[in-house]
């Protein structure tokens, strides 16, 4: 069992499925599969933002709450961001991006996996106005981390 046989059975689940039930049912037991399997945990340490697609959620762009898998774009950023990122283990990053990607959704899954795996991780997000980084705490981070499985 690996992270990346997880994240293809969780994909496989919500396509038959579609069911965020049946998600958070997945999500609960690999939460407790993590506990009793260290080769998992020790995975998992090098790459943390396998989380992602392993239990987090977000909203689409109908409100409803959707497992979070990476589209292309987001794939590419994450592989380049990991690569510098255990290179340097600090990295800042000035996105100039078009809208509808999916990046403000992505970084904010990338601060919130850190917050979770690295000790005294700081993150910052800013944006145009105010108002918009507000919301992007308030409404993105805030309904990730309150779909992490408790275990």
């Amino acid at each position: 069992m690996t992270i990346s046989s997880l994240i293809e059975t969780r994909k496989k689940i919500f396509r038959k499925y579609n069911s965020i039930e049946k998600d958070r049912e997945f999500t609960n037991e690999v939460g407790m599969e993590f506990h009793s399997n260290q080769k998992l945990a020790k995975e998992l340490n090098s790459n943390y933002f396998q989380l992602i697609e392993l239990i987090f959620r977000i909203r689409d762009k109908e409100g409803k709450l959707v497992p979070f898998f990476l589209n292309d774009e987001q794939k590419r950023f994450i592989n380049l961001f990991n690569q510098e990122y255990q290179k340097r283990k600090s990295v800042k990053i000035l996105i100039l991006k078009s809208r509808q990607q999916g990046f403000t959704t992505l970084i904010t899954a990338i601060q919130l996996c850190m917050l979770l795996c690295k000790k005294g991780f700081k993150g910052t997000t800013v944006s145009h106005l105010n108002e918009a980084t507000k919301y992007i705490f308030n409404g993105k981070a805030k309904d990730m981390y309150e779909e992490i499985p408790d275990n």
